[in-house]
């Protein structure tokens, strides 16, 4: 019997049957589990026997090993495992392409944010030093004109108290004149 190159399983012709030929419905021999379970374990022998098994439950027909359908779909399923493969290589040199561009533009962005953090910076100490001379003018301003104030006023009650100061002179030499008179006329009575 010739064999196809593609396939090669790695298992005898037949399978040997079991206590309840599990084996014969699921494409690999099945095992007693060393556990307490009593259910037979499948393990998977070859691509062939699993692609027996995967035809069996998608469609309920029994394929053979010698079927040349098995071949077929040995072929097809290396292919698309081959296509998944390049799908995924090229995915994740897109993924890389875009990650490289993405660390670019955001590069780009970080720089215009620094930027603008130092623009801002800037500008708030502008603001800050215009404030503090617009505050420094107007400080200046409000103390000369309340230094005014404390002139014009300080002359003022200075003027009022030379003023009543003055008249207070004016009465006590008045009444000191008075006194010394009262004292005269009085000396020159007495006299």
């Amino acid at each position: 019997m010739q064999t196809n190159p593609l396939i090669q399983p790695n298992r005898p012709r037949k399978m040997t049957p079991h206590q309840d030929d599990w084996s014969d419905s699921m494409g690999g021999f099945a095992t007693m589990a060393t556990n307490s379970s009593s259910r037979p374990q499948w393990q998977p022998e070859s691509e062939i026997a699993q692609l027996q098994t995967e035809v069996f439950a998608a469609t309920g027909i029994k394929v053979s090993e010698d079927d040349p359908i098995l071949a077929v779909l040995v072929v097809q399923k290396r292919n698309m495992q081959a296509y998944a493969e390049q799908l995924q290589q090229q995915q994740s040199e897109q993924q890389e392409v875009f990650l490289a561009q993405f660390q670019i533009q955001a590069q780009a962005v970080i720089q215009a944010a620094d930027s603008l953090a130092e623009q801002k910076q800037y500008l708030l100490g502008e603001i800050i030093r215009a404030n503090d001379v617009y505050l420094q003018n107007v400080e200046n301003k409000l103390m000369g004109s309340v230094a005014v104030k404390m002139r014009e006023q300080a002359i003022d009650e200075q003027d009022n108290f030379l003023g009543s100061l003055k008249r207070l002179l004016m009465i006590s030499g008045c009444l000191f004149l008075l006194a010394q008179l009262v004292l005269l006329g009085a000396f020159l009575l007495l006299k």
